[in-house]
C-alpha cells in the first residue's frame, strides 16, 4: 500500500503507533494509534487490509478478508469489537475496461455490501480508481504492449476510543 491514510502520520506528534512503517509504508503492524487530542487522552485507532493477489483467483473472496482483517486488526488496540460501530473506508483500484475485470469489481462490491450488511457496519467513504491500465508500443519491436494491474480493495476501519 503506498497510500498517504487521512490523519495526522507524525507532523503533530500526536502518533503513538503507526501502522504503516518502513521506506515503503507497508501495513505491517495490525492497528494504528493516534492521539486526537493531547489533553483529555481521547485517541484513534486504525487498521488496514489489502489483499491484491487473492483477488486474482476470487475477487468476492479477497474484499470479504480485507473487511474481516481490517475489523479484526482493530482487537489489537483494545477495543471491543462487540459494539461493531467501525466506520470503513473502501479504496477501490481496477482496470475496468480490460475484459472481466469490471464484472471482477462488481463481484467484489456485491460481496463487501453483503458482508457489511449482515455485521452492521457501514462504508462512510471511499474512492475508486478504474483506469488501471497502461499501453505502449516498444521502441525497437513495434509490438504493442500492456500492463494490467489487478483488482485491488484497501480496506482501513477506524474507531475514536
Amino acid at each position: 500500500m503506498f497510500l498517504i491514510a487521512i490523519g495526522d502520520r507524525t507532523v503533530g506528534g500526536q502518533v503513538a503507533r503507526d501502522q504503516l512503517v518502513g521506506p515503503w509504508q507497508i501495513p505491517v503492524a495490525d492497528v494504528g494509534v493516534t492521539a486526537t487530542c493531547l489533553q483529555k487522552g481521547i485517541r484513534t485507532r486504525t487498521a488496514t487490509a489489502i489483499k491484491p493477489t487473492l483477488a486474482l483467483i476470487n475477487p468476492g473472496a479477497s474484499a470479504r478478508m480485507e473487511v474481516a482483517e481490517a475489523l479484526c486488526n482493530m482487537a489489537a488496540a483494545d477495543v471491543s469489537l462487540q459494539k461493531l460501530a467501525y466506520p470503513l473506508s473502501a479504496n477501490w483500484t481496477s482496470a475496468i475496461h480490460h475484459p472481466g475485470e469490471g464484472a471482477a469489481l462488481y463481484e467484489a462490491v456485491k460481496a463487501v455490501v453483503a458482508l457489511c450488511k449482515q455485521l452492521r457496519i457501514s462504508i462512510l467513504v471511499g474512492k475508486d480508481s478504474t483506469p488501471m491500465k497502461m499501453g505502449w508500443r516498444d521502441q525497437q519491436s513495434q509490438e504493442a504492449r500492456e500492463v494490467v494491474a489487478p483488482l485491488s480493495l484497501v480496506t482501513s476501519a477506524f474507531r475514536m476510543v
